[in-house]
């Protein structure tokens, strides 16, 4: 059984991209999987509708043969471009990738979208197109380009039929100044749009396993989470090999697994807020985080409150709560700390919760059972 199959056997994956990096190499102009030259298009226009159904094929293969094995109602996203506008090409070129300018990327996702419509009706799928895996979405980065591309998506009409943009956070990191430009430009440009952050990892050497590490993660998914709205997060990758911060959990090609503080702290958010949750607005009375505190909330399903607090200071702090009226009775509380990983404790709530100094923790309030006479 492969590890796809094993992730699916588990029965908590909802959604599967599927998402290339480089056409196949006999579609390019130069015949490789990246260019000779740095920003250079190397899928051949005339290639785009082969393409295309190339992609549509294999994506057909592994719904049909792997993910109906468990489970047909998985949503199935189809990602054709990742990261177009970075070079991907030019003198020590290392990475297989594929740069698009913004118009000639449009024009694919034009030829991309008919043929997606056209499959989806002759076989009854309902596949869904994933754009445009920003590398970052940086407003003021010049080389990100993020208005000139989604400018001339917007010119063509399957735009209309794109529920959603999806980014990485590289080179924004914990800005929340690029966040609010960010958002400001989708609320005001493109109809408020959704957002999933596809992709993130600290790109630093070496591997970092401090309570730091995994509250820098924490900030990431939370100022994504509050600032620009997603309605998904990714890391990249779960489980690695190399010497890098690209991974949660770290595997010596062997028998041996290590497993990083960020991979508990995401878990505060992953595994307490289930799908079909909805954020709820949060205040906290520190504008400017002087004091190191900052959280998001959710309403779940079954009506519990999520709170997800960072704490990133060397106090604990006592926070009160207010919830327009409602009641609620029952705490669990969840925190992972420097010497500590998910671990839970369940109170009596008295309007407080005690966040512990240099931590991520996860409360879940639930309303008091009212019983029938």
């Amino acid at each position: 059984m492969s590890l796809f199959e094993k992730a699916l056997a588990t029965g908590n994956i909802k959604e599967v991209t599927f998402f290339a990096n480089s056409p196949h190499y006999l579609m390019t102009t130069n015949g490789k999987t990246h260019s000779d030259q740095k920003k250079q298009n190397n899928l051949k226009p005339e290639c785009y509708e082969a393409f295309s159904q190339y992609l549509l094929v294999i994506v057909d293969h592994l719904y049909s043969n792997v993910i109906c094995k468990y489970d047909a109602e998985i949503e199935v996203r189809i990602s054709p471009v990742n990261e177009p506008q970075w070079d991907w090409g030019g003198a020590g070129a290392s990475q297989e990738g594929c740069h698009f300018e913004p118009k000639e990327l449009a024009k694919f996702y034009d030829v991309f979208h008919k043929a997606l419509v056209e499959y989806n009706e002759s076989k009854s799928f309902d596949f869904a197109m994933d754009i445009f895996e920003s590398g970052n979405y940086k407003m003021g980065d010049t080389k990100a380009k993020v208005r000139s591309y989604m400018t001339e998506f917007a010119k063509y009409d399957w735009y209309k039929d794109v529920d959603s943009v999806s980014v990485h956070s590289y080179g924004t990191d914990t800005n929340e100044l690029a966040r609010v430009r960010f958002h400001n430009f989708l609320k005001n440009k493109h109809n408020n749009i959704d957002v999933r952050v596809s992709e993130y990892c600290v790109m630093e050497g070496g591997v970092e396993d401090s309570i730091d590490m995994g509250i820098y993660a924490a900030k990431v998914i939370m100022r994504d989470l509050t600032t620009v709205g997603a309605i998904s997060w990714n890391y990249w990758l779960s489980a690695s090999v190399y010497d890098y911060e690209d991974g949660l959990v770290y595997w010596d090609g062997a028998d041996s697994v290590s497993v990083t503080k960020r991979y508990y702290t995401m878990g505060q958010f992953s595994k307490y807020i289930p799908q079909n949750s909805v954020r709820i607005r949060t205040d906290y009375n520190d504008e400017f985080k002087f004091n190191g505190v900052e959280c998001v909330g959710f309403k779940r399903p079954d009506g519990s409150i999520v709170l997800v607090v960072i704490n990133d200071s060397k106090r604990d702090k006592d926070i009160k709560l207010k919830f327009n009226g409602d009641r609620y009775d029952n705490v669990k509380e969840v925190v992972t700390s420097k010497d500590k990983n998910w671990v839970t404790a369940e109170y009596a709530y008295d309007g407080y919760i005690t966040v512990p100094s240099k931590s991520v923790a996860t409360y879940i309030l639930t309303k008091p059972i009212v019983e029938e006479e």
